[in-house]
């Protein structure tokens, strides 16, 4: 519709930024830099020696110029062109303003939201033309450049503001392929325009230009009155999904090529852009601290956790750990790509090398980069359940909790919310009393059980717990069960009081008395019992028999390891040596008393 050279108008849309959006009465639309003079030079036009038909229509009577003579044309052209078509009548109002195809303010038509031009009619019924044929001289290389006549009056160098509504006439200095235009109203040498756009790119300066539109694999830049073209990956950092966002935006370039032919002129923000970035970058990281709360946007989801961008080209890792005080929760099910989530910074190490980064340089071939780690978390803003139900995060407690999941090692039992513990595959036997290899052969998620807290590690949020012996479910149900004293240590070497909890041809299994839980938890071998060899231990140690026994050692599992003959054999010895000092002479004693004499020792 549009060619170089046509002369056109329409009114301003928007104006700002140095830039304005023109509405071509519904038949394109135009950009125009703020600064653009707003008369259109005087083009050199041959007109007849006989009169122009435009009297007829009520146009002001005009002298005849003579042939060759130059004449600066009233509205969009002359009159008539010898082709037959007549050219709008241009009247100009007080303000100077032309005053074309009605008023500027009121020449649209949007109540069907569609703008549609208003234009006059000539008395054969038929719309005026907007446009005039293209004109200019061709310089050889592509560029088309408006030639004003001689004695073509100074056009304002910066005129006004623009104003939305105003009416505005311009020539079209180019067409992009989306069908938008870049309107230039002053004399543009192209020679001379090309040659400081060539200095330009040797001393690396920067040149203005309006982005006016966009075709296969970039944009459409006007620089300095000329056409200049832009790769995609020149004007944005990031992928371009709509570029009418980028139409009408006034921005610093830099020059990449200038070679003859209507795309020589290569124009790119990459450098610029990168090194702002990059210089946001550095800002943006100096500014963090630990303890920071922040806000960011999910760009990445990961089983390991989230990556979220916390501004200029800054990222951070949300740990699956630090999602949240659950156990297992997913980072799937936290957030999704482009949801905005308020993290607290917990650890900022920027001369690490991130590991992800450094293996997918190295896959592309391109040497690993020192960047910036940055640790998030988002429970660290969330109430600490641990703070919360401290009361029962303590050794030797007693706890009914509900089994959340279950594993081949144990089963996680929830205490209270967002507060589970471990609860150990040893801790069941199967019914014929062995030993089991899965959890899930005796119990399921949902079932109720009762424990004991038998270890905490505040560093790792673990608990260990240990079932509660059945004996004393009964008191723990009935609430007369004591665990005040349950959490403290039996040491080895000192003496305890138990009581037979079972006993069979293995040994006896016995549990001192007022400690629960597998601390509690005592055995004794047949050879630490002080019976003869192929005595039954069923019939010597019953159910509920209570005894004085000696804690020799702490099995692996923190159960303990008892016996009767050492404790029988500290009493021998306590016995001699008191008769030894009540008689202050030296007696027999133990074979291990006469060694330590013969040797020196006490």
């Amino acid at each position: 519709m549009f060619k170089k050279g046509n002369l056109v108008a329409g009114h301003v849309v928007f104006a700002g930024a140095g830039a304005a959006i023109i509405n071509l009465y519904g038949k394109g639309i135009a950009f125009v830099r703020e600064n653009e003079p707003r008369e259109i030079p005087a083009l050199h036009r041959k007109v007849l020696a006989e009169p122009p038909r435009s009297e007829a229509y009520g146009l002001s009577k005009q002298p005849q110029p003579t042939l060759d003579e130059s004449v600066e044309p009233e509205g969009f052209g002359a009159p008539e062109t010898g082709d037959g078509e007549i050219r709008p009548k241009s009247t100009l109002d007080e303000s100077g303003e032309a005053e074309s195809l009605g008023a500027a303010q009121t020449g649209m038509d949007i109540g069907d939201g569609e703008i549609r031009p208003q234009p006059t009619l000539d008395e054969r019924g038929e719309a005026a033309s907007l446009g005039a044929p293209k004109t200019g001289t061709n310089i050889g290389d592509g560029e088309r450049e408006a030639r004003p006549c001689a004695g073509t009056p100074p056009v304002q160098a910066e005129p006004p503001s623009l104003k939305i509504g105003q009416f505005f006439r311009g020539r079209v200095g180019a067409v992009s392929e989306s069908g938008h235009v870049a309107l230039v109203n002053r004399t543009i040498d192209v020679s001379a325009v090309r040659e400081q756009l060539r200095k330009a790119k040797n001393t690396r300066e920067r040149v203005s230009g309006l982005v006016f539109g966009y075709n296969r694999g970039g944009f459409d830049v006007l620089v300095e009155g000329i056409r200049a073209y832009c790769p995609v990956g020149g004007l944005s950092l990031t992928p371009v999904d709509n570029p009418s966002l980028y139409l009408g935006r006034v921005m610093p370039f830099q020059v990449q090529a200038v070679r003859p032919g209507r795309q020589g002129v290569v124009v790119s923000r990459q450098f610029l852009l990168e090194r702002e970035a990059k210089k946001a970058t550095r800002q943006r990281l100096r500014a963090l601290n630990v303890g920071d709360v922040v806000e960011g946007t999910v760009t990445r989801v990961f089983d390991f956790g989230l990556i979220i961008d916390l501004g200029c080209r800054v990222e951070g890792i949300l740990h699956h750990s630090e999602l949240s005080y659950t156990h297992g929760v997913r980072a799937s099910q936290v957030a999704k790509v482009g949801d905005t989530l308020e993290v607290k910074v917990i650890e900022l190490n920027i001369g690490a090398k991130r590991k992800a980064k450094a293996e997918a340089d190295a896959n592309a071939g391109q040497p690993a980069k020192k960047r910036a780690t940055i640790a998030l978390s988002l429970r660290a803003l969330q109430p600490d359940p641990w703070q919360q139900h401290a009361e029962l995060l303590r050794p030797g407690k007693v706890v009914r909790g509900k089994i959340v999941s279950t594993k081949e090692f144990g089963v996680f039992v929830e205490l209270a919310p967002s507060v589970e513990g471990l609860l150990h595959v040893s801790e069941f036997a199967s019914p014929g009393g062995e030993p089991l290899t899965d959890a899930k052969d005796a119990v399921s998620v949902g079932d109720e059980v009762v424990v004991v807290v038998e270890r905490i590690d505040n560093k790792r949020r673990r608990v260990s717990l240990t079932l509660l012996d059945p004996l004393l479910l009964a008191a723990f149900e009935a609430g007369t069960l004591d665990d005040s004293g349950s959490g403290k240590n039996v040491r080895v070497g000192s003496c305890a009081k138990v009581v037979v909890h079972s006993s069979d041809a293995k040994g006896v299994c016995v549990r001192v008395a007022g400690i629960l839980g597998r601390r509690g938890r005592g055995f004794i071998r047949p050879a630490d019992t002080g019976t003869r060899r192929g005595t039954d231990l069923r019939e010597q140690f019953p159910p509920g028999t209570e005894l004085e026994v000696k804690v020799i050692a702490t099995a692996q599992d923190g159960s303990l390891r008892c016996s009767l003959k050492a404790l029988a054999v500290d009493e021998q010895r306590r016995v001699l040596k008191a008769i030894h000092k009540k008689s202050n002479r030296k007696v027999f004693g133990t074979l291990g008393d006469l060694l330590r004499g013969k040797l020196g020792k006490d």
